[in-house]
């Protein structure tokens, strides 16, 4: 309602071409109907000659006080001398009337314009904040989407590109520094990229950590690219402070002419996420990322019902004592048979969980089927461990840990035959965050595993610092042992580095 306002009052304050023209006719309607409406009602003897005011104040605040005034003037001559005060009785106005109602038709009109300047410099203001960004002042996505709208094919060709310059480690930098360094390192980039851009296309911001490079002809972009590269430079100098800055751009084209700039930025972007993760000076982006997302979305989206409405089971996958080749334990897994995609396997749908408030309600699935199950297998006198996958997120959730609690006191599992399993990377990265809460679950009786073992972290401190009872070697040296003789000595190493701090070894 607010945007449709907006628009309204942007029409009526600036008109333009044939909106000018629109205005001027419905004025003189207006002017015309108004006549019409005092002569028809008996004369200027009733309040219907104040009905002038309308078209006054309209044009005043299309056309500023010179169109008021006019248009103040035009109303003192239709209800001038030659309407009667009363039609009825054609009695003729007194001059003094006509002359202090011409003289408030005047006031009102210079009153109106001076108002709309006023206003039409508040809303000049405001578009300024609502399109452009409030640190580097540089158009943002709105401000990009309206210079677009304006173009016209000479100037911007069917086939343009977007350029998607992502500044890496803000956030970093931020924390380290401070946001008013992140901010002159916005601007320094902002003032460096502009000049150079020139007559190749249009230079914005459309948020904090992405820079955007409308370029005119396609064909521009490799020549853009590389006078970017050339005049962003990684070291920076901010208030006598070295900062490093890393760059990462993502390139997308207009192929499909129903495509809006907002989906080329944003397709550009995702090229840049591309290229900052394998590091890349630029890539191009590819339309598989995209029917990826989409897919991940897709995912995200019918999992919430799926969690509600019990479509994932749960698939056990045995873990077996080489010695005597019996079953001493299972890890929990949940199955997903998606309507449209079919299965979904566990660490597919466990990751994008991960990444979204779901990932709590999933788990406090997970742990109430497997103790459930858990608990029928103890009735029928099967007593083996039962592994749980938990996401780091996991372990700040008070209320799913005193769940877990709750739930093995519930169907009365003992609790040294649950074991918790977290990656590798992930307690490896969160080592002083997890440790306290590990280390209660463990004193509690809980058993802790690391999943994925010799693939995550290139320290083994979390070894020592974490309160740990088995260690799973993951399921890439295992399948590559037989032919890789690096393989079988990293997990001949691993099962002695178990071996000598006492931890299980689990080979998947």
């Amino acid at each position: 309602m607010i945007e449709i306002l907006h628009r309204i009052a942007k029409h009526l304050v600036f008109p333009k071409g044939v909106q000018k023209f629109y205005l001027l006719l419905l004025v003189g309607l207006l002017l015309l109907n108004c006549t019409i409406l005092v002569y028809r009602t008996g004369g200027t003897q009733f309040s219907y000659v104040h009905a002038f005011y309308i078209p006054i104040i309209l044009a005043s605040l299309s056309f500023s006080v010179l169109g008021g005034v006019i248009v103040a003037f035009i109303s003192s001559l239709l209800i001038g001398p030659w309407m009667p005060v009363d039609v009825g009785h054609h009695l003729v106005q007194p001059m003094d009337s006509i002359v202090i109602r011409s003289l408030f038709f005047m006031l009102v009109g210079i009153i109106s314009g001076v108002g709309s300047r006023i206003f039409r410099s508040y809303l000049t203001e405001l578009e300024r904040h609502l399109s452009t960004d409030p640190v580097t002042s540089l158009p943002n996505l709105k401000g990009i989407h309206e210079h677009i709208s304006i173009q016209n094919e000479d100037v911007l060709q069917a086939k343009y590109a977007v350029v998607i310059i992502l500044v890496n480690h803000l956030k970093e930098i931020s924390n380290g520094l401070g946001q008013e360094i992140v901010e002159h390192v916005l601007i320094n980039i902002g003032r460096t990229i502009s000049p150079v851009i020139g007559n190749y296309g249009y230079f914005g911001q459309i948020d904090t950590e992405n820079f955007c490079i409308v370029v005119y002809k396609d064909t521009d972009v490799p020549r853009v690219v590389e006078l970017c590269r050339q005049v962003l430079k990684n070291d920076l100098v901010i208030d006598n402070i070295p900062v490093f800055v890393e760059y990462s751009y993502g390139v997308a084209f207009r192929n499909d002419y129903k495509d809006s700039i907002k989906v080329i930025i944003r397709k550009a972007r995702l090229a840049a996420e591309r290229s900052k993760l394998h590091s890349t000076s630029y890539t191009i982006f590819d339309q598989k990322d995209d029917i990826q997302i989409q897919r991940n979305i897709e995912i995200i989206r019918d999992l919430h019902t799926a969690i509600t409405n019990n479509s994932i089971y749960l698939n056990f996958q045995p873990t077996i004592n080489l010695k005597n080749l019996e079953i001493t334990g299972v890890e929990a897994l949940g199955r997903w048979d998606h309507p449209r995609y079919g299965m979904i396997p566990p660490h597919e749908f466990f990751s994008l969980l991960e990444d979204t408030v779901l990932i709590n309600k999933y788990t406090k699935w997970l742990v109430r089927s497997a103790l459930e199950q858990m608990a029928e297998w103890h009735k029928e006198n099967m007593k083996i461990n039962v592994a749980l996958n938990f996401s780091m997120k996991n372990f700040f959730d008070a209320e799913l840990i005193d769940f877990l609690f709750q739930t093995t006191k519930e169907f009365n599992v003992p609790k040294n035959q649950i074991i918790i399993e977290v990656t590798e990377t992930a307690v490896a990265e969160n080592i002083k965050s997890v440790a306290d809460i590990l280390g209660m679950l463990r004193q509690s009786g809980f058993r802790i595993a690391v999943d994925d073992f010799g693939t995550g972290h290139s320290s083994l401190q979390y070894l020592f610092e974490l309160p740990l009872d088995i260690i799973k070697i993951d399921k890439t040296f295992i399948r590559a042992c037989a032919t890789n003789s690096a393989a079988e000595a990293i997990i001949r190493s691993a099962i002695y580095l178990a071996n000598e701090l006492k931890l299980e070894t689990v080979a998947e």
